[in-house]
C-alpha cells in the first residue's frame, strides 16, 4: 500500500511540474480581434456612429434594460460625446475617444 501511495504521490509531482513548464511556454499576452464588412457608405457610417444622440439605433444595451433613461453630455458627435445610461441607482458613460491611430 506504501508503494502505491509514493507512485501516486510521485505521479501528482510529474502532472504538477508539467502543467508549471507548459505555463512557461505560453505567451504572457494575447490578443484576440474580430472585424466586419458593412455594406454601407462611410459618410452614413460615420452619422450613425459619431452621434451619441443615435446611440440606441446601434448600441446591444438598449434592449437590455428597458427601464433605463437616456441623456446626452458634451460636444453632439466626436471625441468627448457621451451618452449617460441611468440604470437604477448606477449610471454608466460610453464615451468616444481619440483613437490612438
Amino acid at each position: 500500500m506504501k508503494l502505491i501511495t509514493r507512485l501516486f504521490q510521485l505521479l501528482l509531482l510529474v502532472v504538477a511540474v508539467i502543467i508549471v513548464g507548459v505555463a512557461y511556454l505560453l505567451p504572457r499576452e494575447v490578443a484576440a480581434e474580430r472585424s466586419v464588412v458593412i455594406a454601407k457608405p462611410q459618410a452614413t457610417l460615420f452619422t450613425l456612429l459619431a452621434s451619441m444622440d443615435r446611440f440606441n439605433d446601434w448600441s446591444p444595451w438598449y434592449g437590455r434594460d428597458p427601464n433605463a433613461t437616456y441623456s446626452t453630455a458634451g460636444p453632439e458627435y466626436g471625441v468627448g460625446a457621451q451618452t449617460l445610461i441611468y440604470v437604477a441607482q448606477t449610471t454608466t458613460i460610453p464615451r468616444l475617444w481619440q483613437s490612438k491611430r
